[in-house]
């Protein structure tokens, strides 16, 4: 992380972080440096090496693909209401 907004306490300078990569330039992962919101950034547990926590977006999306995509013949998921939906738990 080379800077943070002015007044933001989230995440430091130095501070080793993940996120959910997008597919454009600015925002994408597998660079040196990107820029994400925060709400979408995480620390990496000093416990994880960066190999480990790079498994942490993929193992999120899978798992949300699988709870919340709608059924469809012969696959699909199981067409939960997600959480960030209203009526979701």
């Amino acid at each position: 992380m080379k800077s943070v907004g002015e007044g933001f306490t989230t995440f430091s300078v130095g501070d080793k972080v993940l996120h959910q990569g997008y597919f454009d330039k600015r925002r994408a992962t597998f660079q040196h440096s990107s820029v994400v919101p925060a709400e979408i950034a995480a620390k990496i547990p000093p416990n994880l090496s960066f190999d480990q926590a790079a498994t942490i977006p993929l193992t999120v999306a899978t798992a949300s693909v699988g709870l919340y995509n709608k059924k469809l013949a012969p696959y699909g998921g199981a067409a939960l209401t997600p959480p960030w939906e209203e009526g979701g738990p």
